[in-house]
């Protein structure tokens, strides 16, 4: 199954009792990693499969296609119930990046890493998206010590 995931913000949030959160300060615009592109370019195609875009490293299919933008504003952290979940990729700080969320495959939480929270916009006709990309813990099949039973 998959590992990382492309949410909005909005669904990210959805684990909390609120929905108001604040992004960080902090900002810096830039190009999205190769790796970040192709994972911007499967959500859009899975959640709006009638949008006609394409990477910008494959060639056009449709006449009407047009070359998803690489350009995103990144941000360090959101603030969300008081407490700051830093992108594991703008900070050092692997712990305060482990989330809670619903995956896009399943309404059970699950628990994975904050990699990357930015704003998307493909062009100044579009709304911006405020997007996280979370990395998916998968559970141990193997053995372990059952060190939390009483």
């Amino acid at each position: 199954m998959y590992n990382d995931a492309i949410l909005t913000v909005n669904r990210f949030l959805t684990a909390s009792s609120t929905d108001a959160y604040t992004l960080s300060q902090r900002r810096k615009s830039i190009n999205m990693s190769s790796e970040l592109y192709q994972a911007v370019l499967e959500h859009f195609r899975h959640k709006y499969p009638g949008w006609p875009i394409h990477s910008r490293f494959e060639r056009q299919q449709y006449n009407d296609s047009i070359p998803l933008t690489q350009a995103i504003i990144s941000f360090d952290y959101v603030i969300l119930n008081g407490y700051r979940y830093y992108a594991a990729n703008q900070s050092g700080n692997m712990t305060a990046s482990v989330v809670s969320a619903e995956t896009p495959w399943s309404a059970l939480l699950s628990a994975g890493r904050l990699l990357d929270i930015f704003q998307f916009q493909q062009n100044t006709h579009t709304p911006p998206m405020w997007l996280a990309r979370i990395h998916w813990f998968k559970l141990s099949g193997g053995p372990r010590e059952a060190i939390w039973n009483m």
